[in-house]
């Protein structure tokens, strides 16, 4: 498992024993695999979303607007195989 962190925020994806990247990082959280599966963890964290929240605020975007992009963030955990493909995809995930 491999931690990337840009514009502020840690994804998480997986590489092989030579250092190859095999899962790109896009997870919030990514737990060891079991059994050929993963747990991992998609969407914006509490802290994230609230920063964005003050950001699309201030910058004028609607509350409606905030209050339903918060709600589509919102953390969902799935499990993928080891290509990265999701075999329990989380509800309402992009």
């Amino acid at each position: 498992m491999i931690g990337i962190r840009e514009e502020g925020r840690w994804r998480f994806g997986y590489i092989d024993k030579t250092g190859a990247i095999v899962v790109p990082a896009q997870f919030s959280t990514a737990h060891s695999f079991s059994n050929n599966l993963a747990l991992v963890r998609v969407g914006m964290t509490d802290d994230e979303m609230a920063l964005k929240a003050m950001e699309d605020y201030e910058a004028g975007k609607a509350k409606n607007e905030i209050e339903k992009e918060v709600e589509m963030n919102k953390m969902n955990y799935g499990y993928i195989d080891k290509s990265g493909k999701f075999i329990w995809k989380p509800p309402d995930s992009k």
